[in-house]
């Protein structure tokens, strides 16, 4: 039981971890500072865009397994069912709050993303390893076929439009269903393993060294030689080997899943054996949800007042998201007295069950 509570204590740890990375792209993004400042700064939005959404949503297909461990593995259809009702109507409400957040001008939304994940999680968890393993596979090859033949340009100006809302949800959003669901679906396989056991997170780190490290080097590569012949059909292969977020193929996936996996098993490593030096940042994790909330009603709204929304730097949305996050991590501090769940993850459960 020991061994299992720190498992999730790691998994909280890494969440809170892809907090602290989505409030410094989210807050970059939203002040209009992205590429300006010290070469560090540059280094370290490289290095956290599109990957700290990525350890999210893998987090969160882990999230899934493990809570329907006991249902999966009883093969209950009576219990399955049930299951399924929780995760579905879990899924209406991530998507609805999404929504909200949109309407007040977080572009930058997961939430509604995330409960898309949820619903059509509601349809695999129960189902075999290599089910999710081919189902990842076709995620990411409609990913990269849309790419290819659709293009990849972010844009929410028909966002409400059916069309629009479709195209968005489904391949040219922040984070669309292809290729991103492949993250979700990832973690719901990771999240079978048994975490706990050595040999298991060594196969872990091992798989996501060779898959950040190896992606990186062939895509560094391969990108050298488009920009050297910068001929049209060349750089057409940037579709094929960039490992940015911002053309999200098969390659940034696959590199993003490596990175991720090479956090979240840290973090189990410095969870069990450093427990009473992060048992803040675990909570922290547990309320990530809530927090993620409070940088739009609270985050943003600060940013307005100071008159920070457009033309800042680096230096100054860095300097931010972190002390946003010291203050997330106070009114942990300060809810955990009376409550064992976040705002947002309380109403969920009540409304949801």
């Amino acid at each position: 039981m020991q061994e299992n509570q720190r498992r999730l204590e790691g998994i909280d740890l890494a969440r809170a971890l892809a907090l602290l990375g989505m409030l410094i792209i989210n807050f970059t993004e939203l002040t209009g500072a992205s590429g300006s400042g010290p070469s560090l700064l540059l280094k370290l939005e490289w290095l956290v865009e599109g990957k700290a959404s990525a350890i999210f949503v893998i987090l969160a297909g882990i999230g899934i397994s493990l809570m329907t461990r006991r249902t999966r593995e009883s093969d209950n259809s009576d219990l399955i069912n049930r299951q399924k009702g929780i995760i579905q109507k879990r899924a209406v409400f991530l998507f609805g709050i999404g929504l909200l957040l949109y309407a007040v001008g977080w572009e930058y939304d997961i939430l509604h993303y995330y409960g898309v994940y949820l619903f059509l999680c509601s349809f695999l968890f129960f189902r075999s390893t290599r089910v999710l393993w081919i189902w990842f596979s076709i995620v990411l090859i409609i990913g990269q076929l849309s790419i290819i033949f659709l293009g990849y340009q972010i844009t929410d100006a028909e966002f409400w439009s059916p069309h629009g809302f479709m195209a968005n949800l489904l391949f040219t959003g922040y984070h669309p269903v292809f290729p991103w669901f492949g993250f979700f679906i990832l973690g719901m396989i990771t999240g079978r393993l048994q975490l706990q056991n050595y040999k298991v997170r060594l196969f872990l780190l091992s798989i996501g060294f060779i898959l950040y490290s190896g992606i990186g080097f062939v895509s560094s590569y391969m990108i050298g030689l488009v920009y050297k012949s910068s001929t049209e059909e060349d750089m057409s292969l940037f579709a094929l080997f960039a490992t940015t977020s911002s053309v999200p193929n098969i390659a940034y996936v696959l590199s993003s899943s490596g990175l991720s996996l090479i956090v979240i098993v840290f973090c189990l490593y410095i969870a069990e054996y450093a427990s009473r030096y992060v048992r803040i940042l675990v909570l922290t994790g547990q309320y990530s949800l809530s927090h993620y909330l409070s940088q739009v009603f609270i985050g943003m709204t600060v940013l307005g007042i100071l008159n920070r929304l457009d033309e800042q730097n680096l230096s100054f949305t860095v300097l931010y998201s972190i002390l946003f996050f010291v203050f997330s991590i106070l009114l942990t501090l300060i809810w955990a007295k009376t409550h064992q769940r976040g705002p947002l993850e309380l109403a969920m459960r009540k409304i949801t069950g």
